[in-house]
């Protein structure tokens, strides 16, 4: 059922709270309304003084102090990771338990998950956490653990022992880079204990990575590339390291531009 209006402005002012920008089409899909609804409701929320209007959006009266690094890279390929994540939603079904990592194409995805029923999130990211306190649609399991501020993610011991009493159909995650010889890397040791319990919760790992992650390879391993079921990426993708994965019998689902 869609939100009374003055609910559904109240829900957009907190959502721009705290970010940097929030973009109009970001809103319509969060909230279900067109383009023309959220551009009437930023209007009367900057009449407000609530918010700021943004080329495109919007964004709070005063910037956060403290930016995230996962916010900050929501900026960097943004149309890239939005095509992704809509690509990626498709892969979800009514009734699913998933796995949602932390990083900024899977809370891209978070907002895609709206229209489907039923499903069950388990996550240690507390932006996704945040993305479905509104939705009525998904049971959420939150894994606790030590904080890291810089990502908002939960991770140590606690997490890893708490993933060891869960299950998931799907676990959706991304990484900081992806090579077909080296493997799933990041650039932060402690994490990787954390990706590898987390990947033992179903055999259908799904990894979300936009053009600048191929190729790479950071310091700390924390998987093999067989690990994967599919790859989610965007167009900018060279067609040669899709080949390369699609020979490791790797499914390639490239996002369209125009989605």
């Amino acid at each position: 059922m869609p939100l009374a209006k003055v609910e559904r402005k109240e829900q957009i002012r907190q959502h721009i709270e705290g970010k940097i920008h929030v973009s109009v089409p970001h809103l319509c899909a969060l909230f279900s309304v067109s383009e023309a609804t959220i551009r009437r409701d930023l209007e009367e929320l900057e009449a407000e003084k609530l918010i700021k209007r943004t080329h495109g959006g919007a964004s709070p009266i005063t910037p956060p102090s403290r930016q995230s690094e996962v916010n900050r890279r929501r900026y960097e390929c943004e149309e890239e990771k939005e095509a992704i994540a809509r690509s990626a939603a498709e892969l979800i079904e009514d009734g699913d338990t998933i796995f949602l990592g932390s990083g900024s194409s899977i809370q891209a995805l978070t907002k895609y998950l709206r229209e489907k029923k039923n499903l069950t999130v388990i996550t240690n990211s507390l932006p996704v956490v945040n993305e479905l306190v509104h939705f009525n649609n998904a049971k959420v399991i939150v894994t606790g653990g030590w904080l890291r501020k810089s990502e908002l993610s939960l991770l140590g011991h606690i997490t890893e022992k708490s993933l060891e009493e869960l299950r998931a159909d799907k676990v959706i995650l991304g990484s900081e880079a992806i090579h077909p010889d080296q493997g799933l890397t990041n650039s932060y040791l402690p994490e990787t204990r954390t990706d590898r319990a987390i990947i033992k919760l179903s055999a259908r790992v799904i990894i979300l990575v936009d053009h600048s992650k191929f190729n790479k390879v950071k310091p700390a391993y924390w998987a093999p590339i067989d690990i994967i079921d599919t790859v989610v990426c965007d167009w900018k993708v060279p067609q040669t390291a899709i080949n390369a994965l699609e020979r490791r019998r790797i499914r390639v689902l490239v996002a369209n531009r125009e989605a």
